[in-house]
Order: C-alpha cells, then sequence, then structure tokens
C-alpha cells in the first residue's frame, strides 16, 4: 500500500513541491520515492537553472529541444537530487549544482544512473521515469539494481501490444495483463539490469505470479537477467518498480 505525505522544500524559495511515497516490504525488500507534477516546474526554476544543475547537466539540458522533455528530464534531476539530499546529506555547504547525474556514456548510450558529489561517485542506487504530468524516482538500500516506469494509463496504446509484447503477455485468461502494466513491468525490469543495451520489449519476458507482482526476464539465458516487479495504480498511472534478482 503507499502512503503519501507532503514533503518541505530544501529552502522556502524552492517552489517545487514534491510529494514523498514510502511503500512497504516487497519479496524482503522496500523502496523510497519521490513523485511530482512536472507543472511545478515553473519559467522561474527554469532560468535559474544554473542553481540547481552541475556544469555538466546544463550542458545536456542546452540541447534538449522538446519543452515537454526538457521540462521533465530537469523534474526528474531534481527530484533524485532532493531524494539525496534528504538521505545522505547532512552538510550545509554542498549546494544543488555541486550534484551530478550522468545517465549515458561515452558513447552516447542510456546507462544505469550515477550520482556524484562534487565529482565523486556516491554509489547511490535508484531510477526515474517520467509520463505526461508526472515524474518519479525511487531508491533503495537493498544494494540490488532498481528500476521504475510510469505509463499514463489513459495514452497507452493497445494497438502496438502485438509488435511489442508476446501471446503469453495480452492476457493472462482473465483480461488481466493490461497494456500499461506489461510495458511498466518490461521497462523497470530493464532498467534494474541495465548493462548498456538498448531497451528491446520484446527481449523481456513477463509472467504474472500473482495480483500485482511479477517476474520478467531477459530471453538470452546465458545473460542471466532477472527481475522482480510489482505495480502499482496512482491516479491515471501505472508505476511498476523493479528489483533485479
Amino acid at each position: 500500500m503507499l502512503f503519501f505525505r507532503s514533503s518541505q522544500p530544501a529552502s522556502d524559495d524552492f517552489v517545487f513541491r514534491p510529494e514523498s511515497v514510502e511503500v512497504g516490504c516487497f519479496a524482503g525488500w522496500n523502496w523510497t520515492g519521490l513523485s511530482a507534477s512536472i507543472s511545478g516546474i515553473n519559467s522561474n526554476l527554469l532560468e535559474t537553472r544554473e542553481r540547481f544543475l552541475h556544469d555538466g547537466e546544463i550542458d545536456v539540458f542546452v540541447n534538449i529541444h522538446s519543452k515537454s522533455y526538457r521540462e521533465s528530464w530537469f523534474a526528474g534531476r531534481l527530484l533524485a537530487k532532493m531524494l539525496y539530499a534528504e538521505r545522505y546529506i547532512q552538510e550545509r555547504n554542498i549546494a544543488w549544482k555541486d550534484i551530478r547525474i550522468v545517465s549515458r556514456n561515452a558513447l552516447g548510450r542510456s546507462v544505469s544512473p550515477r550520482l556524484f558529489v562534487n565529482d565523486i561517485d556516491t554509489g547511490f542506487v535508484f531510477s526515474l521515469s517520467h509520463a505526461a504530468d508526472r515524474v518519479m524516482v525511487v531508491t533503495t538500500d537493498s544494494g540490488a539494481g532498481i528500476g521504475c516506469d510510469l505509463v499514463y494509463r489513459k495514452t497507452a496504446m493497445l494497438g502496438v501490444a502485438k509488435t511489442f509484447f508476446h501471446d503469453t503477455e495480452t492476457d493472462d485468461g482473465s483480461g488481466g495483463n493490461s497494456f500499461d502494466a506489461v510495458w511498466a513491468v518490461k521497462e523497470a525490469a530493464y532498467k534494474s539490469c541495465n548493462d548498456n543495451e538498448a531497451f528491446r520489449p520484446r527481449l523481456w519476458l513477463t509472467q504474472r505470479t500473482s495480483g500485482n507482482r511479477f517476474v520478467c526476464r531477459h530471453l538470452d539465458r546465458e545473460r542471466r537477467l532477472f527481475a522482480d516487479v510489482e505495480t502499482y495504480v496512482i491516479d491515471d498511472y501505472t508505476l511498476a518498480v523493479a528489483r533485479k534478482s
């Protein structure tokens, strides 16, 4: 079950208002996250991005041409930094721009995100996702890889299911495998196991184990990539959180 509580901003002029999400034990582990509406990112925050983004992040930000993606990218970075700061930073002399998040390697390929403070890798384990007007960041202390994915249920395209899903995934016999849940499970599992491979949905096979719980595995058995996944419904969104097995 999800529990929401308001989270205070780092300072009075920090107008981005996230919600804190706490989730109970799942298969022997738990995760904590922050969720927020992207509409909380206003023009003042974007114009003062130098306060919140590392120089390396600004280089990425200015080259994002889509306004909506730029805002969601910025919101995700802020949430991840806030979640890390809330849990680990006690010193007041660390500025937001001292924290850098890197999610691509030198070749420009997507990799599991890493968080640096003053250019030192913190080892902070977390995952980011955004859909429509919402952004989510999750973390765990379990030490295992973690992945999350948000799907806006109102725009889930059922017509592409046959292209990206296997026959066993489109229906569990009771109509229970909805498009948004299966897609979210696949992408969350991929993120939790990310080893620099591009996301290809048909390489990941999902199987519902009970209720809102799934196992998801990579079809290349030699790679032995598996994830335990749990899904949640939050308003108009489906959220999947995965742990690398």
